[in-house]
């Protein structure tokens, strides 16, 4: 008899807990169909929200990754149209543009490569394909675009600032190059990769530098704790 409790109290035991992730599975799924019925291609914004957050996934980039775009950023479009853009404002337009004369195609824009980023430990890195950019983007530590879907892209943040110019590089060897402005910088660093495709350290950006966030407001980074930090408090939800 006790034998028999004991294998009843289990079996009871057994139930319970499949019946609860039954429902843990159903609400999940309910959830799911719930997000993706809200969800429309068709539609250019919510079309532009899927474009935008997984350009921003793919870097791990933006106001809640570890990294930053350093624009001007070029696109081309399914129909082999180009644009290049000089931040995220005019990215969102560009692409919702083309939606919108592009209505019938769920196809998406990529980026044109390279693409210049900055990690939060001020790294200057250019990247020659998506491959590449998906790497370094693993070596970020924050899952915000893991944690969260495409849908309402359009209201959150995208970037957590702008460097101010001029600013100074500092290479490897030692050796320092001023740069005046965004497009100086690209071709600093890509001609820099292209000529050490072998090198194991990157660039850096040296301090203190100036940056401007996404409200107009500018702050001076004394050192690579600050850049850390200011990242931390744009990441942070």
């Amino acid at each position: 008899m006790v034998v028999k409790s004991i294998l009843n109290y289990k079996t009871t035991v057994m139930f319970k807990s499949i019946v609860k992730q039954s429902m843990m599975l159903a609400l999940s799924m309910l959830v799911l169909f719930s997000c993706s019925e809200d969800f429309n291609l068709d539609d250019p914004e919510d079309y532009t929200d899927n474009v935008m957050f997984n350009l921003q996934k793919d870097g791990n980039a933006g106001h809640y990754g570890c990294f930053e775009f350093v624009f001007p950023l070029t696109l081309e479009f399914p129909d082999g149209a180009t644009r290049t853009v000089d931040s995220y404002e005019e990215l969102r337009i560009a692409i919702q543009t083309w939606k919108e004369n592009n209505p019938a195609t769920r196809d998406f824009p990529s980026l044109v490569f390279p693409v210049e980023v900055v990690s939060q430990d001020g790294e200057a890195i250019s990247l020659d394909d998506l491959a590449q950019l998906r790497r370094v983007a693993a070596e970020c530590d924050r899952d915000f675009f893991d944690r969260r879907d495409r849908r309402g892209h359009r209201d959150r943040p995208m970037r957590c600032f702008d460097i101010v110019f001029p600013l100074t590089l500092q290479f490897p060897d030692g050796s320092t190059v001023t740069v005046n402005n965004r497009l100086e910088f690209k071709q600093t660093i890509r001609s820099w990769y292209a000529d050490n495709p072998d090198a194991e350290q990157r660039p850096q950006l040296t301090f203190p530098f100036t940056v401007e966030l996404e409200d107009g407001t500018q702050v001076a980074l004394d050192d690579r704790g600050a850049l850390q930090r200011l990242k931390e408090e744009c990441a942070g939800e």
